[in-house]
Parts: C-alpha cells; structure tokens; sequence
C-alpha cells in the first residue's frame, strides 16, 4: 500500500457522520481502525518518510468513530502524539471530501492549560506566529484557514481546534488526488518546516515554556536599555540549556545606576530583531525567576504554595503591574517584577507607569528581582538582587518614552 492508497481507502471505507451521529459504533477488530491506527507506518517506502526520530500513527476515535480520523508523523523531539507540541497531520473533513496536509499543534494541550475562549485565541496566536517566521514553504503550502465541515456537530470541540491549530496546509480533494510521488514530495517538504520550527523553538525540551514564550512574544514589549546586547551573538544563543540555570544572589548595588548611553555608535542596528531578542532574554528571566520561587517554598517545606506559584503575565496578560505571583513561608503574598539583561545590574531598565503605580500601592508585597550577568552557556549561575517595595522611593526614575499626537490647532 503506497501513501496515495492509504488515503484512498480511509476516503472508501471510513463512515460519514450524520447530524445526529454515526449509525453504528466501531466493530471489534473492525480492518479500517487498524489501518488507521498503524499511520504512515505501512506504506512503501516508510523508512523514507520516518528516518530514524520520527514515529506515525493515526485514530478513528475510541470505540465511537472520530468525527474527524487523522493520521500524525511525530518527531519523538517534540511530539509523541496529536495532544500536545507541534507535527504533520492528514485530517480527514467530516464530509470526507477533503484532507489536508497540516503542519499543526496539539489542540488538547490548549484545551487543558487555558480556559474557554482563551485555549482557541493563544493557539491561533501561536499559528499566526509560525506562520509569519517559516521559510522553507513551498508554493504548494498555505496559510489559508481550513475547514473540516464540522461546525454542525456541536458536542465535539476537537474540529475546531485542529482548524486553528493548523499553521501550514496542503489541500487535497478526494476527486482529485494527485499521484503518489507528488503525495510523498509534498510530506518530506512539510516535514522540512517543521524541522525548521523545531530549530527555532525557545527551549525544545520544553514545549509548554516554548509556547508561552511564543505567546508573550506576540504582546507588545518595550527594548530594555542594554547597551551591552548584540543581535548577532544572540542568535547563537541556546535558549534551552539556559532554563535551568542557577541564579545566585547578589547586593544591591548603592547609588544610582549609570547612565547605560555610550554616546553616538557608528553602525546600524536590526530593532526587529532586537526586539525578538529582548523579549527572549526578558521571557528568560521570568522562567528563571519562575524556578526559583517554586523551589525556595519546597526546600521550606512548603510544597502547597509552591504549588499555587503563578506566572502572572502568562496566565493573566502583562496589565498588572508584576509578573509573578509568589508567597513568603509564612504564606504571604510576594508580587513580583521580573527585569533582566546580559550585561551587569547597574544597567539601567524600564518601568513602565503601571508598575510604578503597582509598586506603590502594594509596597508591602512588592518585589523587583533584577536579574543580570547571564551566561551565555548556562555553566555557571546569572546573578540577581532584589529591590523591596515602592519603587518611586528607592530608583531615580527619568521619563524615557513620549506620546505623541497631531496638534489640530497647528499651523500647516
């Protein structure tokens, strides 16, 4: 059986769902849930496809017929099956008319770890990014939004996650199937994106702080002043053998922090990807921060409350003022800003009006953790020092951003 022929046959053989369900349930040992489950597996040639990190399996549900039967390819990296991290798979439309080729993301990942609206908007957030990063398309491939005509079945959330969760597609029609080679060139083409998003993920042995990153990178940020960064030795940076450093405590340092301008510099910079990379080092700290709180309260003895440790500014959006909701052992509440930068902790750094404000109003709970001198191999600890309480009262603080706005009464 080659690729064209499996495809083929789950079109003939699979049963089309009515209004009002399937009219009958999976037969024991029914051929067509075997072929399924055993994916690309079977077909000429899988040791092409497959190589050595990459596994197949399909599903036409679990005792009742799936209303949309998929078949997945899963690189072991970063995925072991359809419910979370990022792989190919062949989604069959309800009307079995269609079946696209979908780079595509776990959808029970989402469903588990946001609620309600929140799990559809951050994995379409998460396809928009891919979408807008990936290179190594063919004219084959879309971004296009697809539809498993599934939306009259109303107690089945998964169609319409897997349509969000589709970052690239292929379209076949099941009138128009092109021929195997075609069917076969199109998936190692696929299968050459998604090693490349593989590259690019922040940490790939952690697909949920990868996600998160993603989705905070998609927030408006503004670039930290580190003087000290260069966008071309960021980009050699593995961010994943950094989540797990140690952070060693530091004094905080007395006086004012310097003036981090070193006058005019006589070459040009790409903000674009200065953002993206102050966003990485910024989303760095967090996690490390993160780690720290949660294991300080179990080394305590206080695993409850590590436990209801909170990353605020993922769970809950960047308006409030800090990013870590944390507690002392006596179960007190810690809110906690996050800054962090590459260079020393007399960089100075940015707050904004509401952290300001927030810092204030809760000065007996407010913490900035200022985390700096990171290595870029994670070898040895990144260094941090704490800064207790209001903030206005302890920083020389200078406006550096200005809204700007037409004046109507100008003259032309």
């Amino acid at each position: 059986m080659n690729l064209k022929e499996l495809i083929k046959y789950v079109f003939e053989h699979y049963p089309i769902r009515k209004p009002t369900g399937f009219n009958e349930r999976q037969g024991k040992g029914d051929p067509l849930v075997s072929i399924i489950k055993k994916g690309l597996t079977q077909i000429e040639n899988s040791e092409l496809v497959l190589g050595e990190r990459y596994s197949s399996k399909g599903s036409a549900g679990m005792g009742e017929w799936a209303t949309i039967p998929w078949i997945g390819l899963f690189d072991h990296e970063i995925s072991m099956s359809a419910k979370k991290g990022f792989d190919l798979v062949y989604l069959f439309s309800a009307d079995l008319k269609t079946v696209y080729l979908s780079l595509n993301q776990g959808w029970n990942f989402y469903q588990n770890k946001y609620s309600g609206k929140s799990a559809l908007e951050n994995i379409t957030k998460v396809s928009e990014y891919w979408r807008s990063r990936l290179t190594r398309t063919t004219d084959s491939m879309t971004g296009d939004s697809i539809d498993l005509h599934a939306s009259q079945f109303k107690n089945t959330k998964l169609p319409r996650g897997y349509e969000q969760g589709s970052i690239l597609n292929i379209e076949y029609r099941r009138d128009n199937l092109p021929d195997n080679v075609t069917l076969i060139s199109d998936l190692l083409a696929m299968r050459t994106v998604l090693e490349e998003l593989k590259r690019q993920l922040f940490s790939p042995d952690d697909l949920e702080i990868s996600i998160a990153y993603i989705l905070r990178s998609t927030k408006k940020c503004q670039l930290p002043v580190d003087s000290q960064l260069n966008t071309k030795s960021e980009k050699k940076i593995d961010y994943s053998s950094l989540t797990n450093m140690d952070l060693e405590k530091a004094p905080q340092p007395s006086g004012i922090l310097q003036d981090s301008n070193p006058g005019f510099l006589a070459r040009s910079r790409d903000y674009a990807e200065l953002q993206r990379d102050n966003t990485r080092v910024g989303f760095l700290g967090e996690i490390l921060v993160l780690k720290k709180e949660k294991k300080s309260l179990i080394d305590a003895g206080k695993v409850e409350l590590a436990n209801q440790v909170e990353h605020v500014s993922q769970t809950q959006g960047d308006g409030l003022g800090y990013d870590i909701k944390s507690f002392y052992p006596n179960g007190s509440l810690k809110y906690i800003e996050v800054k962090t930068t590459w260079g020393h902790g007399n960089l100075p750094f940015f707050l904004s009006q509401n952290e300001m404000k927030f810092s204030k109003e809760n000065k007996n709970q407010y913490v900035l953790v200022r985390v700096y001198d990171l290595p870029r191999n994670g070898h040895v600890p990144g260094k941090f020092y704490e800064i207790k309480g209001d903030l206005s009262q302890q920083l020389d603080i200078s406006p550096q951003t200005y809204v700007a706005r037409f004046d109507k009464g100008a003259k032309k």
